[in-house]
């Protein structure tokens, strides 16, 4: 986990795209404690608001719902975050 955020943060990695609770509690579990800061400052895309709130609850502060999980909605969500 700790070399593989390191290799995130070095490639300037801004956003993340998570499809379930599931994901985000392995993502969670991967980054080490004190990079925790780091990750839940990245812009997070979500398919759903329950995913939303699970992330508002483990810290992360920029997230974007996007309409769904299907590639479709969430290609168009980081569409919409590239445009802000």
């Amino acid at each position: 986990g700790d070399a593989l955020t390191r290799h995130w943060q070095a490639a300037g990695l801004d956003s993340l795209l998570v499809t379930s609770g599931e994901l985000l509690q392995r993502l969670l579990e991967l980054v080490p404690d004190r990079q925790q800061p780091w990750l839940h400052d990245r812009q997070l895309v979500v398919p759903s608001p329950r995913v939303a709130e699970l992330a508002a609850a483990a810290g992360f502060t920029h997230i974007t719902i996007a309409q769904g999980a299907s590639n479709q909605a969430l290609t168009a969500a980081l569409e919409l975050r590239k445009m802000e």
